[in-house]
């Protein structure tokens, strides 16, 4: 399991080229609002750059609530130790933005070569996660040869440094759809629903044995950010397919969970709840 905490996206200088459009533009990728996006001007190849007066870990990466993209689509990412792209490349990944359904993911009833977020498309999604680096500066250069309209939608971007704890969830985690649809038996006798909001993922886990120095990431964590700031997690980011979708969301924790010793330097983290955004 990965979970991306610290999102230095969020106070990065980030620019764009070509511009994008007036009132969408890449300082919307910084905000949670669903209705607030980035949008290009055409299909062209982009770029988006981002950069610190100082140097930042990074461990993640996350591009959130896609649209526009075809199963063509590349995302391409350079990590600098030096302001504006310069300096010494620290990381550098090109990326497939859509995966799609191919061996090693296929499951009975989908579609083979469809995308892996078909009947889901407004959680699509493509993210990174690596080995942990310094870097002052970050390029993201994202195409598509294929493009399914005239623009492209990027909703939320997580760029950041990751936890990853040693041992896996426990045995007992819970995930599933929150929907509040009131359903109203009619006078004529059917049975009428009516939605007030898009059903969301909730999910609860705990983690069964965490070091200390595992204990005290995961507490600084929860007291600097806890359920005030969003976070991109990835349960099983080693899978590909309806899995690994299925258990990646952005979310808040909406509940601190406590720490249990287990002996002087070993600790259970239960009761997580957290709870798609």
């Amino acid at each position: 399991m990965n979970i991306l905490i610290n999102n230095w996206a969020d106070t990065a200088t980030t620019t764009a080229s070509p511009a994008m459009v007036a009132g969408l533009t890449e300082q919307n990728l910084k905000v949670l609002e669903r209705s607030l996006t980035a949008r290009t001007t055409s299909t062209v190849a982009q770029t988006i750059n981002l950069t610190w007066s100082n140097l930042q870990l990074f461990s993640g990466f996350a591009l959130c609530r896609l649209a526009g993209f075809s199963n063509n689509a590349t995302l391409e990412l350079w990590l600098y130790d030096d302001i504006n792209q310069t300096g010494n490349v620290v990381f550098n990944q090109q990326i497939n933005m859509i995966t799609i359904v191919g061996w090693g993911n296929f499951n009975w009833g989908e579609t083979w070569g469809q995308s892996i977020f078909a009947g889901q498309e407004d959680r699509t999604f493509c993210s990174m996660w690596f080995n942990a680096v310094l870097a002052t500066s970050v390029k993201i250069t994202f195409s598509d040869s294929t493009p399914l309209g005239s623009y492209f939608d990027l909703g939320r971007l997580y760029l950041g440094s990751s936890i990853t704890p040693q041992s896996n969830i426990s045995v007992g985690m819970s995930h599933g759809l929150i929907d509040d649809t009131e359903l109203v038996r009619m006078d004529s006798g059917i049975l009428k629903s009516f939605q007030n909001q898009e059903p969301y993922i909730s999910l609860g886990f705990s983690l069964p044995m965490l070091d200390d120095s595992e204990r005290a990431i995961f507490f600084r964590w929860l007291k600097s950010g806890g359920k005030r700031k969003d976070v991109f997690v990835s349960v099983f980011p080693e899978e590909e397919g309806a899995k690994f979708v299925d258990f990646s969301l952005q979310a808040k924790i909406m509940e601190n969970p406590q720490f249990v010793a287990l002996t002087g330097i070993l600790w259970e983290n239960n009761q997580y709840k957290i709870e798609e955004t």
